[in-house]
């Protein structure tokens, strides 16, 4: 393994000048633990922002003395302006990719400048990252401030492997959509040979949106573009777990002398109000966390249940973030007053019902918060994943305490045995709330210890080790062989004595070319004519399967006695007569669907219901933006909640949404026909990410060649399409003699 380059948007350390002294203070926990391993190999870098704008450093001995000792420690900075401070990390990455893609789309303002910005600043990372990387170079860049930058490393360095993970959501395609630049951000993304997510749910989303909204073909869990394949999996990140277990059981142990001031007042609250519960709230002040709709659920709870009053307190703490955006201000003084409305509506003597504070804490007093209070309740409104959650299961070394997590976190995959509620839910918050305050010890340890258990085989370090295990087993995945004279003299061996011959041929991609440019034609006739002759022969079946529609393909293949699969196997034609009825599928889901998309054709002027022999398409080209736009969005949602998975997809394109058969693609189509038309040699060629389907449908027998791109589940690999035309060539001499000498091996 060669150099490892970690990158992200912020250096894990903060840099402080004491009496001209440089003192760099290493974050605590999260990705600098889990990273922690990596970082410290020999060659390793980690590049990221470190805090200061570029004219805090102006003084070149004082950048020189900063620019140094971090080297010393294997940080490279990328320092930024303090226009680049507001438009590419205040504006584009939190005023729009951060409420984009949390679902606050209100929040959600675009404009070009910091858009701009952000093009910029990625190339600027990209620029930092090739100065340092050596030909074996891994690089694994972090969340969304960097989407664009693995494409710009790919393009200046295909040969770097490049992993990305994001660590907050990635939405569903109804919201991802909004975004102006949509497409470039896949792009960027694609970049990468490894993408990884929290959750199943965000990887299908990301999956989604590149289907809908790229050219790259979907292959379970792989995005297909034309230079490469991109994994994209789940990494459920956790914690330290060994940090917050030893750190727990040393302060259960502690001296009284030992004790912070924040522990001996939880001690006192407990013991002077015998029996109460104290719950936990601690998140940073961010809307996404739900923080005032859960002050409000309390009030729901209090005002519910007079008889808890005095028996429990909300220990809250808002750790302050993004000071200088509106809405984390507008936020701050919002959650001021509701605490101080419920506090001044309930409190007596020697109790309030909120116990507030605005700041950072330290570790130690976190831990005394989540050994303390006897249950958290945390309510994100949408969350990544909540390594809070995790944090507090941990620390409660005795297995006692409850959990109420809200479902929109990514941590509730993982903690099932949690109360799960929904944050807008107050009745059920109330209920939970209830429930936790009644739960008895043995129910709290036996949830908590399922919990503790999956947490532990789940931790920061492991996590961060099978990603880069997976990114670099990427160089592992199998590649077709490059084709040579050896397979060439196989392969023309076994077609002579073949009786009955079957050759497969896609050329979508060298079609699309064709179809923008008509004048490529000329390149494209000499293989067409080559074509024309092997399928004069009464042995050869020759098959053109395509995606494109009929027509197209039809007019391309005129007069040339070939059978033409278009449309991925809805229509088939064989010498010009159309045999599409040789292909059985069940059409019954039509009678379910048509209803319903008839029905959006009568109430969305200018749409229109197209019916495919095996598809149906709701069109609303004609259809002014926003209405078409909004009633797609309601139509998609309303055929995902009908239709069986199993059975059909649906698939929102430019201005349609259609509706076909699940099992519907160019490897389903070609087993197909050679079900009921048998041979004995059978060669399949493809230059398109949609043809990996043949070559993982292929029988064992079969030769499948991949044209253009090597990593394919094909056996063999051409770099031109003019390869297999000399290969064809080599069939028609066979009839005149030995074959020609080759020109390739």
């Amino acid at each position: 393994m060669g150099r490892t380059i970690i990158v992200s948007n912020r250096l894990p350390l903060q840099i402080l000048f004491k009496n001209d002294n440089l003192e760099l203070i290493p974050s605590v926990g999260g990705l600098a633990t889990g990273l922690k391993s990596f970082h410290q190999k020999k060659n390793a870098l980690w590049i990221g922002w470190p805090g200061l704008l570029e004219k805090d450093v102006e003084d070149k001995s004082i950048r020189e003395k900063i620019d140094n000792e971090l080297r010393s420690k294997k940080f490279k900075p990328v320092y930024l302006t303090e226009e680049d401070l507001e438009d590419y990390y205040y504006g584009f990455s939190n005023r729009v990719l951060w409420p984009l893609f949390h679902y606050f789309t209100e929040y959600t303002k675009f404009n070009q400048r910091m858009w701009d910005s952000y093009q910029r600043i990625n190339q600027a990372f990209a620029d930092h990252i090739i100065e340092e990387a050596d030909e074996n170079t891994t690089v694994w860049v972090h969340d969304y401030h960097l989407m664009l930058l693995p494409q710009y490393l790919r393009e200046r360095r295909p040969d770097l492997k490049i992993g990305f993970f994001l660590h907050i959501p990635f939405p569903a395609y109804e919201v991802f959509r909004i975004l102006p630049v949509r497409e470039d951000i896949l792009r960027g993304l694609l970049g990468a040979d490894l993408i990884g997510f929290h959750t199943y749910d965000y990887q299908q989303h990301f999956l989604h949106c590149v289907e809908s909204l790229t050219p790259a073909t979907i292959l379970y869990n792989q995005a297909i573009t034309d230079d490469h394949a991109t994994t994209v999996d789940v990494y459920p990140m956790g914690i330290d777990v060994e940090k917050f277990e030893n750190t727990a059981r040393e302060h259960i142990q502690m001296k009284e002398e030992e004790k912070s001031e924040l522990r001996k007042e939880l001690e006192h609250q407990k013991s002077h109000h015998p029996g109460i519960k104290l719950i936990l709230s601690i998140d940073r002040l961010d809307y996404t966390k739900g923080i005032a709709l859960r002050i409000k659920a309390f009030d729901y709870f209090l005002k519910k249940n007079p008889q808890y009053h005095k028996k429990v307190r909300l220990v809250m703490l808002a750790v302050p973030s993004r000071t200088g955006v509106p809405q984390y201000q507008k936020l701050k003084r919002e959650v001021d007053e509701l605490v101080g409305r419920i506090n001044g509506r309930y409190a007596t003597m020697g109790w309030n019902p909120i116990w507030y504070f605005y700041r950072s804490m330290p570790f130690g007093d976190l831990i005394d918060l989540y050994t303390q209070c006897d249950i958290a309740l945390l309510t994100p409104l949408r969350d990544g994943m909540n390594l809070v959650a995790k944090e507090y299961i941990m620390s409660r070394v005795d297995q006692s305490g409850v959990l109420i997590l809200s479902e929109m976190a990514g941590a509730m995959h993982e903690m099932a045995e949690a109360l799960l509620i929904n944050p807008n839910n107050f009745q059920q918050i109330n209920d939970s709330l209830i429930e936790a305050i009644d739960m008895p010890l043995s129910e709290q340890k036996r949830r908590n210890k399922a919990m503790q258990e999956r947490l532990q085989n789940q931790d920061i370090k492991q996590w961060a080790q099978k990603f880069m295990q997976d990114l670099q087993e990427k160089e592992k995945e199998e590649q077709a062989k490059p084709w040579d004279h050896q397979i060439q003299d196989s392969l023309i061996h076994r077609y002579k004595k073949a009786s009955k011959r079957q050759i497969f041929l896609s050329f979508d991609h060298v079609f699309t070319s064709y179809q923008q440019d008509p004048a490529r034609r000329d390149q494209f006739n000499p293989l067409i004519e080559t074509i024309r002759a092997l399928a004069m022969d009464s042995k050869n079946d020759i098959i053109i399967i395509s995606s494109h529609e009929a027509s197209q393909i039809m007019n391309l293949w005129e007069n040339i006695p070939v059978t033409t699969i278009a449309e991925q196997g809805y229509s088939i034609w064989s010498r010009g007569e159309n045999i599409s009825s040789q292909i059985d599928i069940d059409a019954h889901w039509k009678e379910v669907i048509r209803p319903l998309l008839l029905s959006y054709q009568e109430r969305v002027p200018g749409s229109k219901v197209e019916e495919k022999e095996r598809a149906l398409i709701w069109n609303y080209q004609d259809v002014p933006i926003q209405d078409g736009a909004k009633k797609a969005n309601e139509l998609s949602i309303l055929l995902r909640d009908l239709a069986d998975p199993n059975e059909i997809t649906v698939h929102e394109g430019q201005n349609t949404i259609s509706v076909k058969p699940a099992e519907i693609h160019k490897g389903w189509a070609m087993s197909q026909f050679m079900e009921k038309n048998p041979a004995d040699f059978v060669l399949i060629a493809g230059d398109d990410p949609a043809d990996e389907m043949m070559f993982l449908r292929a029988p064992a027998e079969a030769f499948t060649i991949r044209i253009g791109f090597p990593v394919s589940h094909a056996q063999y690999f051409m770099e031109e399409i003019e390869e297999l035309k000399s290969l064809f060539d080599q069939f028609l001499h066979l009839d005149f003699g030995e074959p020609l000498k080759n020109k390739k091996g």
